[in-house]
């Protein structure tokens, strides 16, 4: 497109619209979001933006378009980006059912990347509204419109944004590079696809520790974040314990703390090393040892104290209590970044539950 004055021409055209382009990126992006989420879709991110009237500017500039705005398919932008390969195949069956795609110019990249080549391995949908949405207030002004939504995952993300501050093309490497580029990017894929065995394995090691907590064959099962997880569900003090911690306004809701409830239980297994606890029998066998005044160790614990707490933290309570005189206040002032008199506190009160004090 040489013509100065129709480039000129389809500038304005876009100013006009640059605002529409950007609501329709962001309610994608919306909309998209909780979709994903209600697949139960876990970290998970999602970027929207319009295309920048610079970067529009130029692209008219360099290639020729009877009609720049439905020519180009990328003006309303969507990035989402995963961890695991296969939920991007969860994501496509959502863009799919929600929205009109342009297989056409829809690209994955995968497809056309030949055996000794390099590059990453993303998916572009070319996205319109489908017909319902068309019908609905929310959507209708969007009628018309393209967007483009790209599916990634982390370490193809990674990919892109580190290769092409180096090359825009496979062309513009020199030969003598691209062999170790084709090395790197082998590496990167092999990685998605071990992160995704890893992911696999977890999953069945999960659904096996479960196999083994109702036959009640624990006494082996050695501590590690998961096998913690499945005790605070399956113990009875641990139970017994967080109902009481709930009645006092102690523990709240925990789909709010999940991510402490992580952090809780990463440190309950960094305890359980310091302090010889090896296997989850041994664990139960010290919890059930020292049960004696739980109620009474949590209740005073979270009387008259502004707590927020999680299960895996009702857990470590209880692990100190138990184990109050092999545990120290710079051990909890480290892990937990407890002022000293709070550390002191909780371990004074646990030795006057146990009668030690």
């Amino acid at each position: 497109m040489n013509n100065q004055i129709e480039i000129e021409k389809h500038i304005e055209e876009f100013k006009i619209k640059q605002e529409l382009y950007k609501q329709f990126a962001e309610e994608i992006a919306k909309f998209l979001k909780v979709k994903i989420e209600n697949k139960n879709v876990k970290d998970f991110s999602v970027k929207h933006r319009p295309k920048d009237l610079k970067s529009f500017a130029g692209k008219i500039k360099r290639k020729e378009y009877a009609d720049p705005l439905n020519d180009i398919t990328d003006l309303a932008g969507v990035r989402i980006i995963v961890c695991y390969i296969d939920q991007i195949r969860i994501i496509e069956e959502i863009i799919s059912n929600e929205f009109l795609i342009d297989t056409e110019r829809s690209i994955d990249k995968s497809k056309f990347l030949k055996p000794d080549t390099f590059g990453y391995l993303s998916v572009h949908y070319i996205v319109s509204i489908s017909a319902q949405k068309k019908s609905d207030l929310s959507w209708s002004r969007f009628s018309g419109l393209l967007a483009e939504v790209q599916l990634r995952t982390n370490l193809q993300d990674s990919w892109a944004i580190v290769s092409h501050t180096l090359y825009k093309n496979e062309n513009d490497v020199p030969d003598s590079l691209k062999r170790r580029l084709n090395r790197l990017a082998g590496i990167f894929e092999l990685a998605d696809q071990e992160f995704l065995e890893i992911k696999r394995a977890n999953e069945r090691y999960i659904i096996e520790l479960e196999k083994k907590y109702e036959s009640g064959e624990i006494d082996e099962i050695g501590i590690n974040y998961y096998s913690i997880l499945q005790f605070i569900s399956h113990s009875h003090e641990v139970i017994e314990a967080r109902n009481v911690a709930k009645s006092i306004g102690m523990l709240n809701d925990q789909s709010v703390t999940e991510h402490y409830n992580k952090i809780d239980c990463s440190n309950i297994v960094e305890l359980c090393k310091t302090i010889g606890i090896t296997s989850i029998g041994i664990l139960e066998e010290v919890i059930k040892e020292y049960s004696r005044n739980n109620i009474k160790y949590i209740q005073v614990i979270g009387n008259g104290k502004v707590w927020s707490v999680t299960n895996g933290f009702i857990l470590f309570l209880l692990i100190i209590k138990a184990k109050c005189e092999e545990i120290s206040t710079d051990f909890l002032k480290r892990i937990y970044g407890w002022e000293k008199p709070t550390a002191e506190y909780i371990l004074q009160q646990a030795k006057l539950c146990n009668d030690i004090l």
